[in-house]
């Protein structure tokens, strides 16, 4: 079988093609707690304060254990990144018993153009089983999360151009190259996602080792609404001699009219990220933790390569009121196009806190971002 003449398909392959951000999988990337930030990201086991239920779902408990039996919480946060470049800000309140806790956070991400994403979420942990002789509690978590999203700039992608030639059972089937798109240079979008996470987290799995598991997205529904939408038309490509075959070549492209869609996420989006945390004591005023953690991106699709990401940190508390943090990250960078192929780059943290019963401040500072987050405990 002998495919359409070749110049057709370099003209389509050689016109470039436009970034654009996963929507989905980026702003989960982003700044929620200025003491994991500090740690390169690192941490869904070690429950450093409340913020980090938006992380690991289990930890929001497991916070109390190192505070008090009957406590609450509150939290504020405002840090920017190279995307959210405008604003991003966390804010969080919990209440924990010795039975279970409860927590409602907010997430405020916006850049300097028209982008913007609000999170709420709903957290529910406790504890789902107790200590053994060697080993302590297992806790769990589970976070409903609500986000709404919207893009009034978002600058158009390219559309695909499909060369199809009729098989033996008469069915149209090929392959796809990018064409560059002749509509006008920007759309909008906007989207509403409900989305489940779970978390766990044992401390003393072994000895000064506490260990933390997360599966993000592992349910999620999302609508969307996007201006201008996408259609296709068609025109067949007559043989030039006896031994070429017809082919369909099928054009999208953009028309100015609102499409609609719905449906349940995919599983690229699926998540499983595993820590641990190792807790040297050297004295009675300092120890050092080093927390490790491992994602990974898409374990449910096979298209998607490059999947695993490193994060790990070293954290110093110093007497009970001072903390230093330095973390790195082998990590997806900021700017996507598309998670199916994200390129992973080096990022390196640095960041401390100060606490004063009942208060403690974290800050962390990395390339093009930072953060700053005040806990109170009550």
């Amino acid at each position: 079988m002998k495919k359409l003449p070749i110049l057709l398909i370099i003209l389509s392959a050689a016109l470039c093609a436009a970034n654009d951000y996963d929507r989905i999988f980026l702003p989960q990337r982003s700044f929620c707690s200025s003491a994991m930030k500090g740690l390169g990201d690192a941490g869904i086991a070690f429950p450093l304060d409340i913020s980090g239920g938006m992380i690991n779902p289990a930890l929001a408990y497991s916070y109390r254990k190192s505070v008090q039996d009957v406590h609450g919480s509150v939290f504020a946060s405002y840090g920017r990144d190279s995307i959210f470049d405008n604003h991003i800000m966390p804010l969080g309140a919990s209440y924990s018993t010795s039975e279970g806790a409860m927590a409602f956070y907010y997430r405020l991400l916006k850049d300097k153009g028209e982008m913007r994403q609000n999170e709420f979420v709903l957290n529910i942990s406790g504890q789902l089983s107790g200590n053994s002789e060697t080993q302590g509690a297992v806790d769990l978590g589970v976070n409903f999360r609500l986000e709404n999203f919207k893009w009034g700039d978002r600058p158009l992608g390219s559309l695909p151009q499909r060369v199809l030639f009729r098989d033996s059972t008469g069915e149209w089937s090929g392959d796809s190259v990018n064409r560059w798109s002749e509509a006008s240079e920007r759309g909008s979008v906007m989207e509403r996602r409900l989305l489940l996470d779970i978390g766990f987290f044992q401390e003393n799995v072994w000895p000064n080792i506490d260990f933390g598991l997360t599966m993000r997205n592992i349910l999620g529904y999302v609508w969307s609404a996007e201006n201008p939408d996408t259609a296709f038309s068609e025109r067949l490509v007559s043989p030039e001699s006896a031994d070429d075959d017809t082919a369909l070549v099928r054009t999208y492209y953009y028309k100015n009219e609102v499409g609609k869609t719905r449906g349940w996420t995919r599983g690229k989006y699926r998540g499983l990220a595993a820590g641990i945390v190792y807790h040297l004591p050297l004295g009675e005023n300092f120890r050092l933790s080093f927390p490790i953690d491992f994602e990974f991106i898409g374990l449910f699709d096979k298209k998607i390569k490059n999947r695993a990401i490193f994060r790990g940190g070293i954290q110093g508390k110093i007497s009970q009121n001072f903390y230093l943090r330095v973390g790195y990250s082998r990590a997806p960078e900021f700017l996507l196009t598309g998670i199916n192929g994200f390129k992973n780059i080096n990022v390196f943290t640095g960041g401390g806190g100060i606490a004063i019963a009942p208060v403690k401040l974290d800050f962390y500072v990395s390339n093009l971002s930072f953060g700053t987050t005040l806990n109170f405990d009550y």
